[in-house]
């Protein structure tokens, strides 16, 4: 990376349209000046007459202040310019101690005291509500609160705002760097030095009217560091907040750079909301469950879960779900609906009821209690979780066939378009296309060819993994051999991806996938990403958050509580409905519309390279 520059960076912070530089010359008197250098770009620095003052007595002593280490320059409010100053100074002791001040223009500081009961630098700002007057969030390790009236006297609450969180991204210290007040609440962003040596940086969303309490924060960094960063010494300078982006600085090994990273938040009615989470999140139909058990129908008196989902030419989503019945088989039921929320037809036979293993099953030990290890969703076996997809004028269903005892695999049958819309239901003689003697499940098929093939995607995790064919007629012979990682992830929401959902949808940006995942508080989730139009093996934007998680009551009571599990989804209005199970009992579904879903994952990804910042006449 070069050379180590000659001066020392200390700090920097906005100021109107201006980005400030606080610089001074790495060798020299404990006072030796701090020079203000500014930049309309947040790059390109040059240098300026002034230089960082602390004024006594009315404006009338003047002098250069002993600060040798990087310090926080935070704005107190949008509304007006004032800026608080944190800072630290060593003592005879090795102790470090705190001290702030406040200045109008970010040059000239007075009120310099020592803040008592704080040692590490802070942010502060200003509250709209309430007695306390203004906050100062603060931290090296952990990230504290502490409140005042007076920006001198502060009141430390003990009990730390952010800890870093075991498993994640923040797994080790925090390091406080900006306090932002957006709308109704005020966004923090620290960095975090991780147990493997990484540099990653978080945020998180607390109250203006109180901030104990934390509305929202990142289950992924918005920002980490460069793989050769690992091994050099790096400093976090500080975050300026610029018109629709972060301008984020670091001193490494000496030299000045900047990452910059596209605001991630938006203000809407005063509301906050992360864009990288909120955006793709799925709302759900507020007549929830749509499909539930029926009694008095044997085969589906069980639990109506896990539904595939296909559209009609005509506008109709047609809904294939796994039902479970009194004797503990699966098998597909069917129905439909005219808007995607409400159900317009349901059958009383089930659609398709057949496995090529299914005759294995032991029928006189239905009744038992199930036992084995490979039993899913409380069932003895059957045709589960039904993946449709339709390319051109024939319908293809991968789904797990389980026959009770040996490894669950995947099977795939095949009916035409015409037959299925007139409910002849000539569906072909189920092939079983994974290796026997392995557990597979979730895959699927993409609705157009690829390159002139059929293409089956079998596994996302450690990879994509796709197998391309001229024809999907197996000979019951030929096996996919597919592998999924069961190593947990690090640095990630997910603990563990589990495989794929609905069938990949073409949209303007890539294959949109949705896949399972279990995070460290247990449970099925559902996650997104971006595959590349030509190559779908390539991952061109992934979700950083859970686009539905189990939450409200039929995701939580049932068969198998805390489970949000689809294999269903379809573009229709500009908006994406995606049918799942909740609970593994009941069908449910939820929508979002599809630009804003497609904003959030391509937003989460956006990557502005690394810069070197320009001192002066450098």
């Amino acid at each position: 990376m070069g050379e180590s520059m000659s001066r020392l960076v200390l700090g920097v912070t906005g100021v109107g349209r201006e980005v400030l530089l606080f610089v001074r010359d790495a060798e020299g008197s404990p006072r030796r000046p701090i020079s203000v250098l500014k930049s309309a770009d947040g790059i390109d620095f040059t240098a300026s007459e002034e230089e960082l003052i602390f004024s006594k007595l009315l404006g009338s002593l003047r002098v250069h202040p002993d600060i040798s280490e990087v310090f926080r320059v935070s704005s107190l409010s949008v509304s007006e310019d004032a800026f608080f100053l944190s800072y630290k100074k060593q003592e005879k002791d090795g102790s470090y101690r705190a001290f702030s001040g406040i200045s109008y223009d970010g040059i000239e500081w007075s009120r310099v005291v020592r803040i008592d009961d704080v040692r590490e630098l802070g942010a502060a700002v200003s509250l709209e509500e309430g007695d306390a007057g203004h906050a100062l969030f603060f931290g090296e390790r952990t990230i504290k609160l502490a409140f005042s009236t007076d920006l001198k006297a502060w009141n430390v609450r003990r009990a730390a705002l952010l800890k870093p969180r075991e498993g994640h991204f923040d797994d080790e210290r925090l390091i406080m760097g900006a306090a932002i007040p957006v709308g109704s609440g005020i966004l923090l962003l620290y960095a975090s030095h991780n147990k493997e040596g990484c540099w990653a940086v978080g945020s998180a969303l607390v109250g203006k009217d109180d901030p104990k309490k934390i509305l929202w924060r990142t289950e992924e960094a918005i920002w980490e560091a460069p793989a050769e960063w690992r091994d050099r010494h790096v400093q976090f300078v500080g975050a300026v907040p610029r018109k629709g982006r972060v301008l984020l600085y670091w001193q490494v090994d000496g030299r000045l750079f900047v990452e910059e990273i596209t605001q991630f938040w938006k203000v809407s009615r005063g509301k906050t909301v992360s864009i990288l989470s909120e955006g793709a999140k799925l709302e759900r139909f507020s007549g929830n469950p749509i499909l539930g058990p029926r009694k008095e129908h044997d085969w589906e008196a069980g639990e109506v879960f896990n539904p595939a989902a296909f559209l009609s030419d005509d506008g109709q989503v047609h809904i294939l779900y796994r039902a479970i019945g009194r004797n503990g088989l699966s098998t597909v039921g069917y129905a439909n609906s005219r808007d995607g929320f409400s159900i317009h037809e349901r059958l009383d036979t089930p659609i398709y009821a057949s496995s090529a293993t299914l005759d294995d099953v032991k029928i006189s030990r239905i009744q038992e209690k199930c036992s084995t290890p490979y039993a899913s969703g409380g069932g003895w076996g059957g045709s589960e979780d039904p993946k449709i997809t339709r390319v051109d004028d024939t319908l293809y269903m991968t789904y797990t066939a389980f026959d009770g005892f040996n490894y669950p695999r995947v099977a795939l049958t095949k009916i035409a378009l015409d037959d299925f819309l007139a409910r002849k239901w000539n569906w072909s003689r189920p092939v079983m296309i994974s290796p026997p003697g392995e557990i597979h499940k979730n895959w699927t098929i993409f609705p157009e060819k690829i390159k002139g093939k059929f293409a089956i995607l079998h596994s996302i995790s450690p990879e994509v993994r796709i197998d391309y064919f001229d024809s999907l007629d197996f000979d019951g012979n030929t096996f996919i051999k597919s592998e999924h990682s069961k190593t947990p992830l690090k640095g990630r929401w997910e603990l563990l991806v589990r495989g794929v959902g609905p069938s990949p949808i073409k949209t303007k940006e890539g294959w949109l996938v949705l896949y399972h995942a279990t995070t460290r508080d247990c449970g099925y989730k559902l996650g997104a990403m971006l595959l590349d139009k030509k190559d779908p093996t390539k991952v061109i934007a992934r979700s950083k958050a859970p686009l539905l998680e189990p939450a409200v009551w039929y995701e939580n009571e049932g068969s198998k509580p805390g489970i949000v599990y689809s294999c269903g989804a379809v573009v229709k209005d500009d908006a994406l409905f995606v049918y799942y199970g909740g609970a593994d009992t009941v069908t449910c579904v939820a929508t979002v519309p599809i630009d804003r879903l497609l904003e959030a994952l391509l937003h989460a990804s956006k990557v502005v390279p690394t810069r070197y910042v320009k001192l002066g006449d450098e």
